[in-house]
């Protein structure tokens, strides 16, 4: 990823200026750029027919995306909005695919390509759980097993959480508060989170023990 970059910071681009709101891009339109978020963050979003938004995923600072659909005719799968003020870098694909003949920035691409499938596995794997617990349960284990470290820093806003993992805010709340009151988990300042047990985090998210229910 980190190469990739590097390759952005060289091409020939089109720097987008996006402020809180902002599309950057919608499902009626092809996928004809390799994208770069320079600063700020994005959000990618469905709404359904009632009007309701489902928050699929985030784009973060230094996050290239796009990649895995530019070669393949298809148009965005869902909207691309701007969650604050961000800057967008995005290369043509012709400029990507005289990229392609050096050897390390292919084995980037196809690095990065194999990370996000790998994370959309993992996120469906997750939303297939029924248990609103359990799959809370797994969402901070991922998070742990990324970060390595049982005090987890995280952007713990209720809202977002509920959006990502398809639940109402009022459950999520009432599954943190019963995380808390169970010692499992403890919020600290700082957007901070302490996974205090877990062993018995583990046993709720893999459903080992249906009694911690």
């Amino acid at each position: 990823m980190v190469m990739l970059v590097k390759y952005f910071q060289k091409m020939n681009k089109n720097v987008i200026q996006l402020y809180k709101g902002d599309f950057l891009h919608t499902p009626n339109e092809l996928v004809k750029s390799l994208s770069f978020l320079k600063n700020g963050k994005l959000k990618v979003v469905k709404y359904l027919s009632d009007g309701h938004e489902i928050t699929v995923n985030y784009i973060f600072e230094n996050q290239i995306f796009g990649e895995s659909l530019l070669f393949e005719n298809e148009r965005y799968p869902a909207y691309i909005v701007a969650e604050e003020r961000s800057v967008v870098w995005e290369v043509k694909i012709d400029e990507v695919l005289k990229l392609m003949k050096n050897e390390s920035f292919l084995l980037e691409y196809i690095s990065s390509i194999s990370h996000k499938v790998s994370n959309l596995a993992q996120k469906v794997e997750m939303l297939s759980i029924k248990s609103a617990k359990e799959r809370f349960a797994r969402y901070i284990i991922a998070i742990y097993e990324k970060q390595r470290s049982t005090l987890l820093s995280i952007d713990f806003s209720k809202t977002k959480i509920s959006k990502e993992l398809c639940l109402s805010r009022e459950t999520i709340s009432r599954v943190v508060s019963h995380f808390k009151n169970l010692g499992i988990l403890e919020e600290m300042e700082g957007e901070k989170l302490r996974i205090c047990k877990l062993n018995d985090l583990e046993r709720i998210a893999y459903a080992l023990d249906k009694r911690s229910e």
